[in-house]
């Protein structure tokens, strides 16, 4: 049996997630925020979230990527966060 890879394909996670709703990088980022401050998360942590991710934003609109949330795939990603 193959193991799997982790990661979800556009038509697993339209399974998964019943809501239609769209959301931008902003609304994203503000629900990953929150979902932060639930867990119990400690406010420095919260605050490099926050500063890393709004860099990502930064490298996704100079690449004009923040337009369509659906077109960051893994490799870019992996290009603009984890070489980084």
């Amino acid at each position: 049996m193959a193991r799997r890879d982790n990661f979800l394909s556009s038509s697993e996670l339209s399974k998964v997630h019943k809501n239609s709703k769209s959301y931008d990088f902003k609304d994203s980022l503000e629900l990953f925020i929150d979902d932060c401050k639930l867990r119990n998360l400690r406010s420095h942590s919260i605050g490099y979230y926050s500063n890393e991710l709004k860099v990502f934003e930064r490298y996704l609109e100079e690449q004009d990527l923040l337009s369509d949330p659906n077109s960051v795939t893994y490799e870019i990603i992996q290009r603009n966060v984890i070489l980084y």
